[in-house]
């Protein structure tokens, strides 16, 4: 009995979580889970179904383990978080970095991809215009 108060003092979130305790990795997964920025939403879903709908070039791929769209392979707009994420010519990438609560999508934490903006969900009437850009944008030329 000694021994098991020793280790709950040891770790109180253990205690607290016996799980946890048990399997330290189950609990970083969990953790995690509750920060999923790469679960797409039902506005995403149904953006990508409409983006393909009217390109049949494009197609569902993943891109750093987000869902994403790629046309002839290259990646053009992604699920981030609750919004989209765009690759974007610069005449659209400033017009999205205008937007409130939009920004340069930084998956590193460490390094912003200039040509890549993530626009939150509270502008989602804008998706499809900024869909469209990217589509065109990751067309071969």
């Amino acid at each position: 009995m000694a021994n098991a108060n020793a280790n709950a003092n040891a770790n109180p979130a253990s205690a607290a979580n016996p799980a946890s305790a048990a399997n330290p990795a189950s609990a970083a997964s969990a953790a995690s889970a509750k920060t999923n920025h790469k679960t797409p939403t039902p506005a995403y879903e149904a953006l990508a179904d409409s983006v393909i709908a009217r390109n049949g070039d494009v197609a569902r791929s993943t891109m750093f383990g987000m869902p994403c769209l790629k046309v002839a392979g290259k990646a053009c707009l992604g699920s981030y978080a609750a919004g989209v994420v765009f690759k974007l010519p610069p005449s659209h990438r400033d017009l999205a970095l205008g937007l409130a609560g939009a920004e340069l999508f930084d998956p590193s934490g460490k390094r912003p991809m200039k040509e890549w903006v993530v626009v939150p969900p509270a502008h989602e009437r804008s998706w499809d215009d900024f869909a469209d850009a990217a589509v065109s944008y990751a067309r071969p030329r």
